[in-house]
Parts: C-alpha cells; structure tokens; sequence
C-alpha cells in the first residue's frame, strides 16, 4: 500500500476501487470474465478517392464556354488591325470555331479534361493570331518569288 495523497486519500495503489472495476460485476467494463474490455479499435483513416480518369468531370464545360465567348471577340479585334485583308483568306477565321467545336464534342471525363483546355486555349490563339500568321506566310512568299526573280533576272 502507497501512502495517502488528496487524490488518494486511501493510499490505494491502483486508486479507490484497487484496479477493480469501479462498477462491479457486469458494469460498463465487465465482459462477464472478471477482466476490463479494451476500449474500441478506432478504424483507420481512409482518405476519400481520387476520381479517376474516366470518372465524369463536374467542370467540362468551363474551358470550351470561356472560349466560345472570347474566341470571336479576339477574333474581330485581329482583323480590325489590318485593313483591306483579303475576305476569302479571313475565312480562315472559322478554323478556331473549329477548334471549339471540337472541345464541346469531347467526352465529359476527367481524362479528356487537359484536351478540351488544349483546344480551347488553341483556339483563342489562333483567333487572334490568325492574321499575323497569313501576313507572315503572304510576306514569305513574295520574298521567296522577289529572290528568284532578282535571281532568274541576273543569270
């Protein structure tokens, strides 16, 4: 025996009841053996699942709405830049129109999420740079022509 403290006024070494059950036989502890129950296992932690990439994306319609709204926009004001361009080379402009179509078609998978990004952000890009890349092309070719024709002139 312990000698008493205020917690222990009996000097029990195990406190009050002695390592007992405080309850008795067939209290809250007693499985009917005379032993204590060791408290409940707590289950392990399970974190919640990655989706994976053929589950449905809550966001597919995002990238391919942000660029049907901003594809035309850019579209005119890359055409306003240069006058006089050529109507049957800005048909041309309908490539972008494309392109989003082509991400509204895609499947509504996680999976496919990166490509329906990819082709939206191509086609904002390619509806405001379209003009800059026929001129470059267009200047291209009559450099190339003017060469062969100073060329051919001199042989």
């Amino acid at each position: 025996m312990s000698s008493p403290t205020p917690q222990n006024p009996q000097g029990d070494r195990h406190g009050p009841a002695g390592g007992r059950d405080p309850y008795g036989p067939g209290g809250p502890g007693d499985s009917g053996t005379g032993r204590q129950e060791a408290p409940a296992a707590i289950p392990p932690y399970v974190p919640p699942a990655v989706p994976g990439p053929s589950d449905p994306d809550p966001w597919w319609w995002a990238p391919p709405a942000l660029a049907t709204a901003l594809a035309p926009v850019l579209a005119y004001t890359d055409l306003t830049g240069i006058p006089n361009f050529p109507p049957p080379l800005a048909l041309g402009c309908l490539l972008p129109l494309l392109l989003i179509v082509t991400a509204w078609l895609q499947k509504r998978t996680i999976g496919r999420r990166t490509r329906r990004r990819v082709l939206a952000g191509a086609a904002c890009l390619l509806a405001y740079f379209y003009t800059e890349v026929v001129m470059a092309v267009l200047f291209g070719v009559v450099a190339v022509r003017l060469v062969f024709k100073i060329v051919s002139a001199t042989v």
